[in-house]
């Protein structure tokens, strides 16, 4: 619990650097601090989550090729389940398909 308040912490005061140009510019080019907070987008604990969210958003606002990025991370964190659902079709398919083609062939 105490890890996960620090965590929280650190979170909240890389989101508040983000939000100035001249901090922004060092830690979106010079760290890997996005990486990081994509991570975090993981995390057990649904506080971290959030903010890791929020954080990620003032990224993608202020810098176009990392917002690309991020909304693919994204898009495929919320859509987990979803994507191994269609994964699982796909492979279901194809082995249909295989099979169906030894029973003619």
């Amino acid at each position: 619990q105490e890890d996960d308040e620090i965590v929280l912490q650190i979170t909240y005061t890389f989101f508040r650097c983000l939000q100035h140009q001249q901090t922004r510019d060092v830690l979106l080019n010079h760290t890997q601090v996005v990486s990081y907070f994509v991570d975090l987008l993981y995390d057990k604990n649904e506080e971290i989550r959030k903010m890791a969210d929020q954080t990620l958003d003032v990224v993608m606002e202020f810098d176009p090729e990392w917002a690309r990025q991020i909304r693919l991370r994204k898009f495929q964190i919320y859509n987990a389940e979803w994507l191994q659902a269609v994964e699982r079709e796909e492979q279901g398919l194809d082995a249909e398909e295989v099979m169906a083609r030894r029973a003619g062939g």
